[in-house]
């Protein structure tokens, strides 16, 4: 239920295509995940349907696995590149004892625009379609037999915001605005080291209120405003939840949430957090663990 404009606009489509026959859908992306690779990493090879202009192919892995701990696993995010073979991006693992699941998004860009309702009846209008390939799956048998390996290391950068950062992050908005959120946290490459900091370096126009969420626990920061590059470093014991109980460190977190608001819920109790936004959303440029060790 975190579908963008681009994935609403799939089913009045699909009425132009059967009721109206104004439109024709592309085929599904064909996908395939090739392990046996002369750099021993696996790549998603994308076959997008060339009857539409193809915008852009997003690629999206995991090889983790939902749980009742972990009902929300991250999938990383990657843009694929076009070759003379179709479009591909090779997909850089941590561990190979672990299955992998691959697919990709692909946008289409539209003649004309598309406007709808999407959930909660929020509007959006949007110039572009997305269709998704189907899963592509590799056991960790499978790639340790393809001779696969483990060429990833941990990183204490989580994002550097280049251009088309939302991707990997998601919003609960039709239009695809801020508050954003994100499970990388959660994945072992950018996992929290011990005595670490959370660090965001954030830019805002006007004063205005911050908030970073972790699993219902949050943090409020004042921006002064004025264009100037600010850096907020939090340790994770300034996290508290409605009863202000503190985040007791970041071992088993979840998601993060960049947003000027939020509601902490715990039993009966509810914490309303920050405030409106005021003038243009906040420009971030790195988003770090930070540590004395």
């Amino acid at each position: 239920h975190r579908d963008l404009p681009e994935h609403f606009a799939c089913g009045p489509l699909w009425f132009d295509q059967h009721l109206k026959g104004t439109f024709q859908m592309p085929q599904t992306p064909g996908a395939s995940l090739e392990i046996s690779t002369s750099d021993g990493i696996p790549h998603l090879q994308v076959t997008p349907d060339p009857s539409q202009p193809v915008l852009a192919v997003d690629v999206y892995y995991t090889q983790a696995a939902k749980t009742q701990e972990s009902p929300n696993p991250c999938w990383r995010y990657l843009s694929a590149e076009q070759g003379p073979s179709g479009w591909s991006v090779a997909l850089p693992l941590m561990r190979t004892d672990q299955p992998l699941r691959a697919y990709a998004n692909v946008r289409y860009s539209l003649a004309e625009p598309v406007s709808g309702a999407g959930y909660y009846y929020g509007s959006y209008t949007t110039r572009e379609f997305a269709l998704s390939s189907a899963i592509q799956t590799a056991t960790a048998e499978e790639m340790q037999t393809a001779n696969i390996r483990a060429t990833d290391m941990p990183s204490p950068l989580i994002e550097d915001f280049p251009p088309g950062w939302q991707r990997g992050w998601y919003t609960h908005s039709e239009q695809g605005a801020w508050p954003y959120r994100m499970n990388k946290v959660q994945d072992p490459k950018w996992r929290a080291p011990p005595g670490a900091r959370l660090e965001l370096v954030v830019q805002s126009a006007q004063p205005n209120t911050l908030v970073l969420e972790i699993d219902q626990h949050a943090v409020v920061r004042e921006l002064p405003g004025g264009g100037e590059w600010q850096t907020i470093t939090v340790s994770s014991s300034e996290f508290v939840d409605a009863e202000g109980t503190a985040l007791t460190d970041w071992a088993n977190i979840q998601e993060l949430m960049i947003g000027s608001q939020t509601v902490l819920s715990k039993n009966d109790l509810t914490l309303p957090l920050g405030a409106t936004w005021q003038g243009e959303p906040p420009r971030f440029r790195e988003l770090r663990w930070s540590s004395d060790q």
